[in-house]
């Protein structure tokens, strides 16, 4: 499995997926990340988690989403934070 990012927000454990998109249709991107996808990134987690003996931390799983736009000289960038709870494998 992959994840993109992981990182510590307080003491939570955030899992995050990152896509990007050039066009302005960021609720598509969002929605690129079905349940398959999410059940691969749960499975991702929990082995991280796993390996790394922190099953009690609680964690998130958030999606971060670059929007590049035409002419612009940087992304927009949008936090989706929570955008999906853990789904059993």
């Amino acid at each position: 499995g992959e994840i993109d990012l992981i990182a510590w927000d307080g003491a939570q454990i955030v899992f995050v997926e990152v896509r990007s998109t050039a066009g302005a249709d960021t609720p598509r991107v969002a929605e690129s990340i079905d349940r398959t996808k999410q059940k691969h990134i749960t499975h991702a987690a929990r082995h991280f988690l796993h390996e790394y003996r922190l099953f009690d931390r609680p964690c998130r799983f958030d999606v971060i989403i670059l929007q590049w736009l035409p002419n612009a000289k940087s992304p927009t960038i949008q936090h989706l934070k929570s955008a999906f709870d853990c789904i059993e494998y």
